[in-house]
């Protein structure tokens, strides 16, 4: 009884572990900004502005205009969320 004790409890330990490792995984490759909160993995800018040809994600605790969104300033209204995700060379 101890035994089959024992080998359930290696066997979810060693379950834990491999999970926990797995959530550790590293992602690399080149970056394209959607919006403030979302970037797409391995894609890149159509002709549009627009990202597309990779894997989507969002940044989680993040909160940031949406592409297309617009704000409200002493201004006037104004693009907020292409100029989030304009590089920083054309940010105006």
């Amino acid at each position: 009884m101890v035994a089959r004790f024992l080998i359930l409890l290696v066997f979810l330990t060693s379950l834990a572990l491999e999970s926990a490792l797995a959530a550790e995984a590293t992602l690399s490759g080149r970056v394209c900004v959607i919006d403030g909160d979302s970037i797409m993995l391995g894609g890149k800018r159509n002709r549009n502005g627009r990202c597309a040809g990779g894997i989507d994600s969002r940044l989680g605790g993040v909160a940031a205009p949406e592409w297309d969104e617009t704000c409200q300033g002493q201004d006037g209204r104004w693009p907020c969320g292409r100029t989030v995700t304009a590089p920083p060379a054309k940010r105006g």
